[in-house]
């Protein structure tokens, strides 16, 4: 089993997560004041695999100030990426352990 977990700002809601285990699809309050998704899947070695989470953030958050950091795993090898938040993309590889993303920084 593969497992995946996604912190997002406390009061985000999930609205779709695809690529995992219906049955072990979460949404829980995370620590220090996040929203924590999660689940699992199975995987195959040499296959690839995609996840996908969509949510929206709370209310109150706005695009101004908006980051996103990315964490891999110890240990792991590179991980490929797609982001969009809004009208905003990013496709990218994640070869260091944390990366920092801020809209509208690529502009």
């Amino acid at each position: 089993f593969d497992y995946v977990r996604l912190y997002a700002p406390g009061g985000s809601t999930l609205i779709e997560a695809t690529g995992l285990e219906a049955d072990s699809v979460t949404s829980e309050r995370g620590e220090a004041g996040t929203q924590r998704f999660s689940g699992y899947f199975v995987m195959v070695p040499g296959t690839v695999h995609t996840v996908s989470f969509t949510y929206e953030l709370p209310p109150d958050m706005t695009p101004d100030g908006y980051r996103l950091v990315l964490l891999r795993q110890s240990g792991t090898g590179a991980l490929p990426v797609s982001l969009r938040a809004g009208a905003e993309t990013l496709g990218t590889t994640l070869n260091a352990r944390r990366t920092l993303w801020e809209p509208g920084a690529l502009d």
